[in-house]
C-alpha cells in the first residue's frame, strides 16, 4: 500500500520530483497529503476525485487495523483457538486496550490492505493520464539510464 500511496502522491502533485518528497514518508502522511491533493484538483471530475478519496479512506482504515495488529504488544490467548491478543496504551489514559485476533481476522487485515491498494490504483488509473500515473518511477528510471549509459 505504501507504494500505491507514493504513486498517488506523485500523480496528484504532477511532477517526477514529488518522488523525492514522498520517499520515506509514512503511510499516514502520504494518505493525508493525497486526500488534500485530491481535494485541490478542481479540474478533475467530481466522481474521479471521489473515487480516489474513497480509496484513500479504505487505505487509512486498513492501515490503522494493520498498525494495531503489528505494533500492539502480543500474547497468546488462553482459549487455545490460535488467537492472539494485542495490548495497547492510549494517550492520556491508564486504561489499556486489549483486542483479540483470530487467524481469520489476521487474514482479513491482509485482504483489506490488498483491496484498498487495488482500489487506489484503479481510481488513479481512471483519473490521470498514463504518463502521470507513472511519474513516481521517472527519476529512478533516469538514474538507471545514466548509470547504464543508455539514453
Amino acid at each position: 500500500m505504501e507504494h500505491a500511496l507514493r504513486t498517488a502522491f506523485c500523480a496528484l502533485v504532477g511532477t517526477k520530483f514529488a518522488a523525492v518528497v514522498a520517499g520515506g514518508q509514512s503511510v499516514a502522511w502520504l494518505n493525508g497529503e493525497c486526500e488534500a491533493l485530491a481535494d485541490a484538483h478542481a479540474e478533475m471530475p467530481d466522481d474521479k476525485r471521489q473515487a480516489i478519496k474513497d480509496a484513500l479512506s479504505l487505505c487509512k482504515t486498513a492501515s490503522e487495523r494493520r498498525n494495531i495488529l503489528v505494533h500492539g504488544v502480543k500474547t497468546y490467548s488462553r482459549e487455545g483457538d490460535g488467537a492472539l491478543l494485542t495490548f495497547r496504551s492510549r494517550k492520556n489514559s491508564h486504561v489499556r486496550v486489549v483486542q483479540q485476533w483470530t487467524p481469520a481476522e489476521i487474514g482479513q487485515v491482509g485482504r483489506e490492505l490488498s483491496r484498498a491498494t487495488s482500489q487506489l490504483y484503479d481510481a488513479l488509473k481512471s483519473a490521470v493520464s498514463h504518463e502521470t500515473f507513472w511519474l513516481w518511477g521517472a527519476l529512478s528510471s533516469e538514474d538507471r539510464e545514466r548509470r547504464e549509459g543508455t539514453p
